[in-house]
């Protein structure tokens, strides 16, 4: 009886160690298809400024809705930064700072790394500078960079758009026909007067 209960029990206790093992390769999977869904989801942002108040508040928002954040004050930076952390899905950049051309970077993004989103963020931002930053298929433009709902919009933009963003919908101008999106003449007027409205809202 002895001799009989010995292969037994070594069966039972390989038959246990194959099902914890499954169980903890099925657990893995699991966590490794939830991360990436959280990735694909929430990509990793950057912030390109030297507005203090407008960082915070980008990062804080971001942070709340589960991204993976990181800032610089200078171009040279943000440029190594994105050649070296291929997660990055999105820039937020300052379209005010004295000591760089935002729109200028976005152009160069706008050539050089085209699976990235690009937000503007400036306070009373020109006309002319809206309409600039959608040319450049901005993802989207914050025209107060401390206000929780615009940059959630931004963020959502880039999670919907993917590369390029989503280009805005027009908004209505007074005294202009409405036009129709069918070539790319009526999309940049459709820009214009959504930039139009931007600057009529600050």
């Amino acid at each position: 009886m002895q001799r009989s209960l010995v292969p037994q029990s070594a069966e039972r206790l390989t038959l246990a160690g194959q099902t914890a093992a499954h169980h903890r390769t099925a657990h893995h999977k699991a966590a490794h298809h939830k991360t990436a869904k959280h990735t694909a989801a929430a990509p990793s942002i950057l912030i390109v400024g030297n507005d203090g108040a407008a960082i915070a508040a980008i990062r804080d928002c971001a942070l709340r809705l589960g991204h993976r954040v990181q800032d610089t004050r200078d171009v040279i930076s943000a440029l190594g930064l994105l050649d070296a952390d291929r997660s990055i899905g999105a820039a937020f950049v300052d379209g005010g700072s004295p000591w760089f051309d935002g729109l200028a970077l976005m152009e160069r993004l706008h050539r050089t790394h085209r699976g990235l989103s690009c937000i503007l963020f400036a306070r009373n931002p020109e006309a002319d500078d809206v309409v600039r930053a959608l040319r450049l298929d901005a993802a989207d433009v914050v025209t107060d960079p401390e206000d929780e709902a615009q940059i959630g919009r931004a963020l959502a933009r880039v999670r919907d758009g993917g590369e390029g963003g989503v280009a805005p919908e027009p908004v209505p101008v007074p005294g202009l026909p409405p036009v129709s999106p069918d070539n790319r003449d009526d999309a940049l007027e459709q820009a214009y007067r959504h930039g139009l409205a931007l600057v009529e809202t600050v």
